[in-house]
């Protein structure tokens, strides 16, 4: 799946508004719209395939790529609190995936209290190496 290529999972009537939500932030709007829908039906449907339950989940990704997005670490914590809240104990492994481009993107785009991923494009070595 390339969430680039559908709005990145995001429902159109985000922006049907004269002034937008803004999108992928600790905006109250849209931080309602993406707890109706994780609480409400994503994580709900998730749960039953936890690794704690016997299930094949062992790790969720909260974000993908938000270091090339902004700077909104109140935005990223509360997508991890939605995910705490409906998993409890048995929540699994978070973390975040960004670039190695420059070095803001690991920065920007995780939290200290959830693992940092890379992705490398189209150069893995080099960008391997400068991840180290």
């Amino acid at each position: 799946i390339c969430a680039e290529w559908d709005f990145g999972g995001l429902p159109w009537w985000l922006l049907q508004r004269q002034d937008p939500v803004p999108l992928r932030s600790s905006d109250a709007q849209f931080l309602q719209a993406v707890e109706s829908w994780w609480l409400g039906k994503l994580l709900p449907m998730v749960q039953p395939y936890l690794a704690a339950k016997g299930g094949p989940v062992v790790a969720l990704q909260i974000e993908n790529e938000f270091g090339y997005w902004g700077i909104d670490q109140t935005y990223l914590q509360r997508l991890r609190e939605m995910v705490m809240s409906a998993y409890g104990d048995q929540c699994p492994l978070l973390f975040t995936s960004d670039g190695t481009f420059w070095p803001d993107l690991q920065a920007n785009g995780g939290l200290e209290t959830m693992l940092r991923t890379a992705n490398f494009g189209s150069d893995p070595r080099r960008r391997f190496s400068e991840l180290r």
